[in-house]
């Protein structure tokens, strides 16, 4: 197997127990978000590691579309979205009250939505998206997906996500659907054993030699790494779509107020511009 580089994701089997898992790290991509915005040292690490999220969920359920983690509130966390695609496409942007950035302290991430709410969403090519709102009881990121799934999905899993402002890493555990008391205990040594885990080490370590200083008395299955890479699913078409939403009469005035309408890309500040015989369907 290739020796794994960074901007990859690699999923992982425990021959002798109902456990799966995915390694991510991130640095190219990652960098290149960072490039487009000017964020605060505790937003640049709280993008990374829901990039990092996005990722690992994605993998791990190879959602056929696109997997979105989203948050929004009144308080110190005004957006949050990080989404990972079937291809291994991610991108993320996020708005955080800049006097954070002025401590050193992590702030705990259920104090920063307050009154808001974090969702999971998965978005397929046609039809509705599935979306499950996460409960805010964790203290950071990680916990609260976590506790999602053991609440929502009656799956145990468990993940751990780091960064460090040039690069993001997650790693991910989760039961198979088994319920025999001896795959709950395996799955009690193997997230123990996972727990022992430092930012450091999962920031520095690539995925085999990470495995084998947590798991070094299990037989793992390492499979092939695959891409990960910034990309943004923006488009001239879907930014019409969004302005035909206003509706005819509101986009007849719009243009009747300025010739050229002009939208940005929040996610890769990517400007789409329209005219008026542009927008057809009113």
């Amino acid at each position: 197997m290739a020796i794994e580089q960074h901007d990859t994701s690699i999923s992982f089997l425990f021959d002798h127990c109902a456990v799966r898992g995915v390694w991510v790290s991130l640095r190219r991509a990652y960098q290149e978000m960072l490039a487009l915005h000017d964020y605060t040292p505790h937003a640049q690490c709280l993008l990374g590691e829901s990039v990092a999220a996005a990722a690992l969920l994605g993998r791990s359920l190879k959602w056929e579309r696109r997997l979105a983690l989203q948050a929004r509130s009144e308080g110190a966390l005004r957006l949050l979205v990080a989404e990972c695609t079937e291809a291994g496409g991610v991108r993320g942007v996020i708005e955080l009250k800049e006097s954070l950035g002025t401590h050193s302290q992590r702030p705990l991430f259920s104090t920063l939505l307050e009154g808001g709410y974090l969702s999971l969403s998965l978005i397929p090519a046609e039809g509705n998206a599935h979306q499950g709102i996460v409960p805010l009881d964790g203290e950071r990121l990680q916990d609260c997906i976590a506790g999602y799934f053991a609440q929502s999905e009656q799956l145990p899993t468990a993940l751990w996500l780091a960064c460090d402002g040039t690069q993001a890493a997650g790693l991910l555990l989760q039961a198979l659907p088994d319920k025999e008391r001896e795959e709950k205990e395996d799955w009690r040594r193997l997230q123990a054993l996972a727990h022992t885990i430092t930012d450091a080490e999962l920031l520095r370590l690539p995925c085999i030699p990470l495995l084998q200083r947590l798991f070094h008395e299990e037989s793992v299955r390492v499979f092939d790494p695959e891409p990960l890479m910034f990309f943004c699913t923006c488009s001239k078409e879907r930014s019409r779509n969004a302005l035909t939403v206003l509706g005819a009469d509101e986009l007849r005035s719009l243009f009747a107020e300025q010739p050229v309408v002009e939208i940005d890309c929040q996610f890769c500040r990517r400007k789409y511009r329209y005219e008026e015989k542009d927008i057809v369907e009113f």
